[in-house]
């Protein structure tokens, strides 16, 4: 299931990234004379066309792109932020480790959905304003845990004897810990990438994601949903890309799990 799982989401993301150079029509050409032409091999539009007569299958491919690297560049960036974090308030314990964790549960508090909405007024809607959306939440958990087994590493003996060699806290967790807490990260940053991936979906769909011209799997299911009974493709379409993609995604990260596991016991 894993190896089946992999070699999917590999043509996925194969076809996201290379397939739109090899069709016949581009995700933004538009031809008014043949609007919700439903799905016809005749007429070269796989997956048929929308209300602007755009090829749906062009425009689920470029969407993949922006959801795809919207959740792998979130997930890198929350996992750096997060071992960071983590790792110096569990090194440093104390006040130290109090007062940083407090942090996190204050900003854990605060309703996601209304701090994307402060963003927007803010910034505006841009495409990185997902980025860092997803990204400012999914650190914090990754936080959490790095934080529990860095405080589990510092009693160690090596740990120990690392520091009674005079070596600098920076240092030692660098050297010592962050490469002790491959396991977790690995794991959680595994698991989070189809997370990402159906927050900014879902962001998308509520409108307060990707705009127009660029459009993501969730904006394209927002779109979908309005023309359903009359256009059903445009909503599978991007609809099934998104769950083939999130169950693949999801076994990975099940099957990276139990191997760390294995390796850890």
């Amino acid at each position: 299931m894993p190896r089946a799982a992999f070699w999917i989401f590999m043509a996925v993301v194969i076809l996201c990234f290379v397939g739109p150079f090899l069709l016949p029509f581009s995700a933004g050409q538009m031809d008014l004379l043949d609007t919700y032409a439903p799905p016809s091999l005749a007429s070269g539009h796989l997956l048929g066309t929308d209300a602007l007569g755009r090829d749906v299958l062009a425009r689920v491919l470029e969407a993949g792109r922006v959801s795809l690297a919207v959740g792998f560049a979130a997930t890198l960036a929350s996992s750096l932020i997060g071992v960071f974090y983590g790792a110096v308030a569990g090194y440093r314990g104390g006040t130290t480790d109090q007062l940083m964790m407090r942090f996190v549960d204050v900003v854990y508090a605060l309703p996601f959905m209304f701090f994307v909405i402060v963003l927007m007024v803010i910034v505006g809607r841009q495409v990185w304003l997902i980025f860092v959306a997803i990204a400012a939440v999914e650190w914090l958990t990754m936080a959490r845990i790095v934080r529990g087994q860095t405080a589990s590493l510092r009693q160690m003996d090596f740990i120990k004897a690392a520091h009674a060699m005079g070596l600098r806290d920076g240092v030692i967790i660098r050297r010592h810990i962050v490469p002790n807490l491959a396991t977790p990260v690995v794991i959680f940053a595994t698991l989070s990438v189809p997370q990402a991936v159906m927050i900014e979906s879902f962001l998308s769909f509520l409108g307060l994601g990707v705009q127009e011209p660029l459009s993501s799997w969730g904006s394209m299911i927002q779109q979908g949903v309005a023309d359903m009974e009359f256009a059903p493709w445009l909503l599978i379409a991007p609809a099934a890309a998104m769950v083939v993609t999130l169950v693949c995604l999801t076994v990975l990260g099940d099957a990276a799990r139990d191997r760390l596991d294995k390796r850890a016991t």
